[in-house]
């Protein structure tokens, strides 16, 4: 009987453990996990250009904040520049509440979804 008392009490111990591992895994997790987003190292903001054939000013450049959720278009291999890594990989993306499309260094891009060639 004693030994089963204890059984009991340490599966409540091993189940409260659990729950507090799960509560803190939850908190802990950006909202922004859930899809792509912007992220330099740097802490300081990115800067996106314009895409010229979306209709915006050739030129243009957009300030993205760390965080930002975007949606990725397209990739294209372009100028190998470096961000947070180096890469010549360039994403076309959608930032809300922007207009437009607008060209991101891909090591800018965090959470990237799988999406086609430009």
């Amino acid at each position: 009987m004693n030994s089963g008392h204890l059984r009991r009490g340490s599966w409540r111990a091993s189940a409260g453990l659990v729950s507090t591992v799960v509560a803190l895994t939850l908190t802990t997790t950006p909202a922004s996990a859930a899809g792509p987003f912007v992220f330099n190292n740097n802490g300081s903001a990115v800067i996106a250009g314009c895409h010229a054939a979306s209709g915006c000013v050739p030129g243009s450049t957009l300030t993205l904040n760390n965080n930002q959720p975007v949606g990725m278009t397209c990739w294209f291999d372009g100028v190998e520049a470096t961000g947070n890594y180096k890469s010549s990989r360039w994403f076309q993306i959608g930032a809300v509440p922007y207009r437009y499309q607008w060209i991101v260094h891909s090591s800018y891009v965090y959470n990237q979804a799988s999406v086609g060639h430009c």
